[in-house]
């Protein structure tokens, strides 16, 4: 773990203090080869597991209730978090004279 977080932090550094141009769209092409090349290693190691095939049913249901509670709960705390800011913006606003 520490190595991904090494790897993370070495490549900002880089990127920002070094000289180096890198042509953007050739980045782009790069990571979405890798994540293609993940999510298949992935799905094939997935795929290799019995047990997990076998309770694909219960876990896919687990999963769409954790996901619609995610989404909602996103959907609560972003309101929240908006109302909360346009309630400053008005304060703010109202202290503003018009001469």
């Amino acid at each position: 773990m520490q190595y991904i977080f090494l790897s993370l932090i070495f490549g900002i550094a880089i990127g920002y203090y070094g000289k180096i141009t890198i042509n953007q769209k050739l980045i782009d092409r790069i990571i979405n080869i890798n994540l293609f090349v993940l999510l298949f290693l992935m799905g094939f190691k997935l795929g290799a597991n019995e047990r997990l095939l076998k309770s694909l049913n219960f876990i896919g249901f687990k999963a769409i209730v954790l996901c619609i509670f995610s989404i909602l709960g996103s959907i609560v705390l972003l309101k929240g978090v908006e109302e909360k800011l346009y309630e400053q913006n008005d304060n703010d606003s109202s202290s503003i004279r018009d001469d």
